[in-house]
């Protein structure tokens, strides 16, 4: 009967505004607009934040690879530099990853349109910006291997 009743109102609505808060009504929009979004929110923030420690485990042994080049008599400057952007990278984007499970897990889908728009909105730019430090950490990472790998090469030839 509710839904007949939304039906009767969509159908004397006349402008786009008054449908799309009809619409916001539905049970089923809010739960696509807040439960799944949120759902997906935690995973990304919990699989950030677990790729940043991968990456901390990387850059641990990259720092023992500079270190060997080091004490070998290298000239290893460039690659401690990267090794520091590494680390800044993977803690900019654990620290932009982390919070965002906590702030959307509460959510209810109730909570459509406020607050749940804004705190969607700015878990997704978050995790946007996380994921984007952590493939330049990544990137990095590869940077340095090619560096060291190059060092070698050179030195051997």
């Amino acid at each position: 009967q509710r839904f007949e009743q939304l039906a009767r109102e969509v159908e004397a609505a006349t402008t786009i505004a008054e449908v799309w808060q009809l619409i916001r009504q539905i049970p089923g929009f809010q739960v696509a607009n807040v439960l799944t979004p949120k759902t997906h929110q935690v995973i990304a923030s919990d699989g950030l934040v677990a790729l940043g420690g991968k990456l901390d485990r990387f850059a641990g042994k990259l720092e023992e690879l500079i270190t060997r080049a080091e004490e070998n008599g290298y000239d290893v400057d460039e690659a401690w530099r990267m090794l520091e952007e590494m680390n800044d990278e993977i803690a900019e984007g654990v620290r932009m990853a982390d919070p965002v499970a906590e702030s959307v897990i509460g959510l209810q889908a109730g909570d459509w349109p406020d607050p749940a728009q804004s705190v969607l909105g700015a878990g997704r730019r978050d995790l946007l910006a996380a994921g984007q430090s952590l493939r330049g950490a990544y990137g990095t990472g590869k940077g340095i291997v090619d560096f060291l790998r190059t060092l070698l090469q050179t030195d051997g030839a």
